[in-house]
């Protein structure tokens, strides 16, 4: 019995001794990869301070250079910036919405398109009336000179070459009246299209 006890006490003092050498093995193991994660990091930020050094000196080194190529590099940067911030403004409609949702919002859009259109196009029917009140005055003072004009021929007051160039005079602004006629014509067909 002594032998049994004496071994069973040996198999429990192997088994604790084997058990804290196995602990100690993977507290090693935990050990160990504490310190390659350590030395990755430790290289990683290493990289970094490379990249950061060559980049200072690439910066450093395009300072350097000649003011118009650093010129034309901020252009081509602004541009780039303008661009982007074309891309992002857009029209943005439904950000301040405020409190409509929905229906509401888009009803209110509607209505406000609406009266953009009346409002142009009252603009339109008030550019045509004072075109045409324009039209109207314009050919009153064309026929009375017309008429001035062959009076004084009559009378003898007039030259045929004086006559000739009042003519011509009344022959162009007849040709600008044509065109305000034609004018009026095509802003009439687009306010009722």
């Amino acid at each position: 019995m002594k032998n049994t006890r004496n071994n069973l006490t040996l198999m429990i003092v192997g088994l604790m001794i084997s058990s804290t050498a196995l602990s100690q093995g993977k507290s090693d193991q935990g050990k160990s990869k504490a310190i390659e994660i350590k030395t990755e990091m430790q290289q990683t930020g290493k990289e970094a301070k490379e990249k950061a050094r060559d980049l200072s000196i690439k910066m450093k080194s395009s300072v350097k250079e000649t003011g118009k190529e650093v010129d034309k590099k901020s252009e081509e940067v602004k541009k780039d910036i303008e661009k982007e911030v074309k891309v992002i403004k857009g029209n943005a409609y439904g950000k301040n919405k405020g409190d409509m949702e929905g229906k509401v919002f888009g009803q209110l859009r509607s209505e406000e398109a609406k009266a953009k259109v009346k409002a142009i196009h009252a603009d339109l029917q008030s550019e045509i009336t004072k075109s045409e009140d324009a039209l109207k005055s314009a050919s009153v003072k064309i026929a009375q000179a017309k008429d001035k004009v062959a009076q004084q021929y009559a009378n003898g007051e007039l030259t045929d070459e004086l006559k000739a160039e009042k003519d011509k005079t009344i022959k162009a602004a007849e040709d600008r009246l044509k065109e305000l006629e034609n004018k009026i014509k095509e802003k009439k067909s687009k306010l009722f299209n």
